[in-house]
């Protein structure tokens, strides 16, 4: 195939025109819902999504207050890298599902564990201290769940117009 400006050819053929562009749209393949899912599976992934989000709140918890110099500049890396981490979990839950509930039950799982890992240990020690950061894991990941799960629905493209005129054929006028 060779095209010139409006028109094209065939390796075998005279040049034709071009008489009205075709237009494409990707489309989304269909998958189910969520709310689709039979009970079972729906429970399981709530489950899981529990599982999953306290384990990323025990692993931030620990390492929040991680922090290094780079070119005599202070870098909490480990209290910006806990709040990404918290909004793409989150986040990526609600848009891959399609429900607050998957992200809501990682929020839970997440907060909960760093609730829990928050407090004063048998020996004393503490995970979350009194400063910036200390403050920062407290409140941030909080609000964060907040806004994601507050979030509105963002509803899909209509799929029936396809924005232009029908393609005719080489054969079609």
């Amino acid at each position: 195939v060779t095209v010139d400006g409006d028109s094209f050819s065939l390796s075998s053929g005279q040049p034709r025109a071009l008489e009205t562009p075709e237009r494409f749209r990707r489309l989304r393949p269909q998958t189910g819902a969520f709310s689709e899912q039979n009970l079972p599976t729906r429970i399981a992934t709530l489950v899981l999504a529990l599982i999953l989000g306290a384990f990323v709140g025990a692993t931030l918890t620990v390492a929040h207050q991680a922090s290094t110099e780079v070119l005599g500049v202070f870098v909490p890396w480990g209290i910006i890298t806990a709040l990404v981490i918290t909004a793409a979990l989150l986040v990526g839950l609600r848009i891959v599902f399609r429900t607050r509930l998957v992200a809501g039950a990682a929020a839970v799982g997440l907060l909960g564990a760093a609730a829990l890992l928050s407090l004063r240990s048998a020996g004393g020690s503490i995970l979350v201290p009194d400063n910036a950061a200390g403050y920062a894991f407290t409140f941030g990941p909080v609000l964060i769940a907040a806004v994601v799960l507050a979030w509105p629905q963002v509803s899909a493209r209509p799929r029936d117009n396809m924005g232009g005129p029908a393609a005719k054929g080489p054969d079609q006028k």
